[in-house]
């Protein structure tokens, strides 16, 4: 299901180079969508079991549930106690983000006057998706590193901890996760 949702981020890039914007947020959602999914459905089995027999879909409100989704503390205890406390930030985020992002799937008006009328570079749009896209990225390693990092060998695999420290280096509960300084408090 990772796979997927790499796939439509690759999508969702190639039609930002060719100035299909909307497209770009819809692939963007996708990804978002399906990476999330992919993490709840990792600690939900029913639910995984379910959907790959359709017969349930996909929704967005169980994903960020405040109780039971991927970013809930529940969830984040359940794999990696020391970091619930930072799910809340990261829910209010990813909220945030998709919220964004589905206004140009739903073509709410806003997004109308925002985007080009042909299919044209157009710098603000650009930068706009990147901007969301990076929130992503950072939302998706967090619920990767929450969900997985305690049990990965991460001393085998350097390349894991240089992504890690580079997007949530802030985090204290990494750094030290990592064996790096902690900051007093």
């Amino acid at each position: 299901m990772f796979k997927a949702a790499i796939k439509e981020y690759q999508y969702a890039l190639l039609s930002l180079t060719t100035g299909q914007y909307r497209q770009a947020y819809v692939g963007l959602r996708l990804f978002f969508e399906l990476s999330m999914a992919t993490l709840y459905f990792s600690g939900n089995e029913l639910e995984l079991q379910n959907w790959l027999q359709g017969r349930k879909d996909i929704l967005w409100r169980p994903l960020i549930d405040i109780d039971n989704g991927v970013l809930s503390k529940v969830f984040v205890r359940a794999f990696f106690e020391e970091l619930s406390n930072e799910a809340p930030r990261y829910r209010a985020i990813a909220e945030k983000v998709y919220r964004e992002c589905s206004e140009y799937v739903h073509g709410n008006a806003h997004t109308h006057q925002v985007l080009p009328d042909t299919l044209s570079f157009s710098e603000d749009a650009f930068t706009t998706w990147h901007e969301q896209a990076k929130n992503i990225r950072t939302i998706v390693l967090f619920c990767l590193s929450a969900r997985y990092l305690k049990f990965v060998n991460v001393s085998s695999t350097p390349k894991i901890q240089e992504i890690t420290m580079e997007e949530l280096g802030h985090i204290d509960v990494l750094r030290a996760f990592f064996g790096g300084a902690v900051e007093q408090k």
